[in-house]
């Protein structure tokens, strides 16, 4: 780990360099001194140059997105919902069995071993049970208010098995906007300057959905990218919808695809960040050996390489099997929906950057 913390000593360097230069000014310092204005600057501009990148290039961000930031928003995911919220050590273990049920099924429809339909529903069965075992251990104090629920929760797991392809679809769409939903929820303090960016993407997904801008597109080449067009993706991902709709659609789900991953790798960590200011790359490593461990770091480090290398042989087969293996942290997210949302008592957690010390801070200032 030393090695690694001695690797990102270069981008400190820079780090320290562009942060001496941008607090020359006196309106830059207010912004990027306070976390609120800081989000809402940098996630707003992040959201401009996604939008900007997905008119002119959706099909190429569609299969780069996954290769470029999968992984990482993974580990992210696992990072915040697992060790930075307040997290029963049942809930945990059920959710690694039950992710690791997930995968398998996924992995049976990958390989043809199972059929899309029959892993459709084997994937909205372990789901449902993954959110009833969160919020049975949220309710386990409150019995009538869990019987009261059951009913309802019955019944609207009948009509999802009954129409699984749907849902599953569906949620392909969907989960993407819940990273707003758990970030306003679960980490926000105060809605603040946040909205801002969250608004931009509100107003840039419906732009995308209007399709205004899709014969632009067409005439630079933007609809094709690897091999890949656009109808054959829009057919899987808006299917039974006419041919500009759907690549319209689709497009829209590129977007939000990518600023979920900048919800999950940037907005989040800044606001589980105790104080104002940002760390350095020396202090993130040591954070995440915190978290995860040499281990798991190691892990992940080889399945974001392995994806990568898996690309440049077959692109399209490596973001297939990434979003074959990414599958479960769908549920993960809406299970921690169910069982964080609403508690009094969830509180988000500041690990520290070096061994068992206090959560540290560090200020737009540079480290001494």
């Amino acid at each position: 780990m030393a090695v690694l913390e001695l690797s990102v000593v270069p981008l400190d360097a820079i780090r320290s360099a562009a942060l001496r230069f941008a607090t020359r000014s006196q309106v830059v310092t207010s912004i990027l001194g306070r976390r609120d204005t800081r989000i809402a600057v940098l996630g707003g501009a992040q959201v401009l140059f996604l939008l900007g990148l997905t008119v002119r290039w959706p099909i190429a961000m569609y299969f780069i997105g996954p290769l470029v930031l999968g992984v990482v928003h993974l580990a992210a995911d696992v990072r915040y919902l697992a060790f930075r919220l307040t997290s029963p050590r049942g809930f945990l273990a059920a959710s690694a069995v039950v992710a690791t049920l997930l995968t398998v099924a996924r992995v049976c429809v990958g390989v043809h071993a199972a059929t899309a339909t029959l892993g459709a529903r084997i994937d909205m069965g372990l789901g449902l049970l993954w959110v009833a075992l969160a919020l049975v251990l949220r309710f386990r104090d409150s019995p009538r208010k869990l019987a009261l629920a059951a009913p309802a929760f019955l019944g609207a797991a009948a009509s999802i098995l009954s129409y699984a392809q749907w849902v599953d679809l569906a949620l392909v769409h969907l989960h993407n906007v819940g990273a707003f939903v758990m970030w306003f929820a679960l980490y926000r303090r105060r809605p603040g300057w946040a909205v801002v960016p969250a608004v931009l993407a509100a107003v840039a997904a419906a732009f995308l959905l209007s399709g205004v801008y899709l014969p632009w597109t067409a005439h630079h080449g933007g609809l094709t990218a690897f091999g890949q067009r656009a109808t054959h993706l829009s057919a899987g991902f808006a299917p039974g919808l006419a041919s500009h709709a759907a690549m319209a659609v689709t497009t829209t789900l590129v977007f939000l695809q990518s600023v979920h991953y900048a919800v999950w790798t940037g907005w989040i960590p800044q606001d589980c960040l105790r104080g104002e200011g940002t760390p350095t790359f020396r202090m993130t490593v040591r954070s995440l050996r915190a978290d995860f461990g040499t281990v798991a770091l190691a892990l992940i480090a080889c399945c974001a390489i392995g994806f990568a290398s898996l690309a440049c042989w077959h692109l399209r087969q490596s973001v297939s099997w990434y979003m074959t293996l990414a599958r479960a942290h769908v549920w993960f997210e809406i299970a921690a929906l169910a069982y964080f949302v609403g508690r009094a008592d969830v509180t988000v957690l500041s690990r520290a950057p070096g061994r068992g010390a206090p959560a540290c801070t560090l200020h737009i200032a540079t480290e001494p």
